[in-house]
């Protein structure tokens, strides 16, 4: 079999695999979802042995095959090895980072109109990356507001923390989400325009043949003064301290009296309770 026939096989099994994977990820959902909002009388467990074996069992197959279909990828990877690859390319934006610190300091006119192609292309990216942050950093303070709102987590109305948590990621979900796709955005959009950005840089180089380099520009050197500071142990440490800190406050704030003389909120107690008895029920440990 040739190589190109092998690695198709290859592709298209990884596919199948993940497409079955997915599927069946999702199927253990909805028997997880199944159990957790059945219907059942008070006093008597929710999560025992035969109740979970009960909605699991219809998936029982699928997950037999789904193991026989990775035991068969590890098989087909014997047989079909992967050929050895050659040696990488630099990408597009590795070959870009090399260039930069060689961009010369050109004066004829030709020079300078690329120079201000260059130049606009780098401060859209530095414009998209601020809106990125500057949303990621708006998200996260609309989430640590709502969070350390006590009215949101009230049990008094009569609901649960169950009832409590959907409300919260329904509200903090779509900022969160939001954040991640735009960053996924950028880092799309640098990698695309890398090619281009790429192809303007290399014509600085031979336009500015001759004339002296320049170290980095402004924008560059205040980007990597930043990182350096960053990345200092110091810096590394204060950062890991604050967000302990952070973590510490929202424990405390979650496990507040909700009114004297009690310790935690009845929330609390009913997660242990529910790990309790899966462990003893579930499992099969008692």
């Amino acid at each position: 079999m040739s190589e190109t026939l092998a690695r198709k096989v290859r592709i298209g099994y990884g596919i199948f695999l993940s497409v079955f994977t997915a599927v069946l990820a999702v199927l253990f959902i909805v028997g997880v979802a199944q159990i957790y909002f059945a219907d059942v009388p008070l006093g008597e467990p929710k999560y025992s042995r035969e109740i979970v074996g009960e909605h699991l069992k219809p998936i029982l197959i699928v997950m037999l095959i789904w193991i026989l279909a990775i035991i068969g990828g590890y098989i087909l990877s014997i047989v079909l090895p992967e050929a050895k690859k050659q040696k990488r390319k630099p990408s597009a934006s590795d070959s870009l980072k090399r260039l930069k610190t060689r961009i010369p300091q050109g004066s004829s006119e030709e020079f300078l109109a690329e120079k201000k192609v260059y130049d606009r292309m780098q401060i859209i990216k530095i414009v998209i990356w601020s809106v990125c942050a500057a949303f990621a950093l708006v998200s996260a303070i609309v989430s640590i507001v709502y969070l350390a709102t006590g009215n949101h987590f009230d049990t008094s109305t009569g609901k649960n923390f169950n009832q409590l948590v959907v409300p919260m990621v329904r509200f903090i979900g779509p900022w969160v989400l939001v954040s991640f796709l735009l960053f996924v955005g950028a880092t799309l959009y640098e990698y695309f325009t890398a090619k281009k950005e790429l192809a303007v840089a290399k014509n600085l180089l031979v336009l500015g043949k001759g004339s002296p380099v320049a170290a980095r520009n402004a924008l560059l050197l205040k980007k990597d003064a930043a990182l350096a500071v960053v990345g200092k142990p110091k810096v590394i440490l204060a950062l890991r301290i604050a967000v302990l800190a952070i973590a510490i406050c929202f424990i405390v704030i979650g496990n507040l009296p909700a009114n004297p003389g009690q310790i935690w909120f009845a929330g609390f107690n009913e997660v242990l309770s529910k790990a309790a008895d899966i462990c003893t029920e579930c499992i099969g440990l008692g």
